[in-house]
């Protein structure tokens, strides 16, 4: 079996509808599930992998006031069941800057039965910052690191794939 995530078709516009698509072996459709509607904002998925109970976790972005003059992007985490029906959404907001942009960029499950979330920031001014955030099973928020900017010459720091280690630690990859 298969599962992807895609944009689905919405009559709201500007809008964009995210969801899961689950297909068989021969790639019919199992089932489609709407995760992410929103006719007043833009949401974008990147990353999203299968949780130890069976279920998905997604990373992503999100943007409910696009239009407004002071705009942010949040990154975006959700939860799933083995449907594909929500179980919990989360988003992470810097809050540092006018228009703060914050990516999921990347996902992954861990051995405590809990997320780890990479996030590219741009919520302490207009250098892009990977963070870290660990979460638990319900989603609540457990730790959050900045990897901080070591060279003059790189501007963007981005993960854009992490893993759990033997030891409980995390490796991330990604621009740096």
């Amino acid at each position: 079996y298969y599962t992807l995530t895609a944009h689905l078709p919405d009559n709201n516009i500007p809008s964009s509808s995210l969801g899961l698509i689950r297909l068989d072996l021969n790639g019919d459709t199992i089932w489609t599930k709407k995760i992410s509607s929103s006719s007043n904002g833009l949401h974008s998925f990147r990353d999203f992998k299968r949780s130890n109970d069976g279920g998905y976790i997604i990373s992503g972005i999100s943007n409910y006031h696009y239009m407004h003059p002071t705009y942010s992007w949040n990154a975006l985490l959700i939860k799933t069941d083995h449907q594909g029906d929500t179980i919990w959404t989360r988003s992470y907001d810097s809050m540092n800057s006018t228009n703060p942009l914050d990516y999921g960029e990347c996902v992954s499950a861990t051995m405590d039965n809990g997320y780890v979330m990479g996030v590219a920031t741009q919520g302490l001014g207009s250098i892009t910052e990977a963070l870290l955030i660990k979460y638990n099973a319900q989603g609540d928020t457990i730790w959050k690191r900045i990897i901080p900017e070591t060279s003059s010459v790189v501007a963007n720091n981005s993960p854009n794939s992490i893993v759990e280690t033997a030891d409980s630690g995390y490796v991330f990859c990604g621009f740096y």
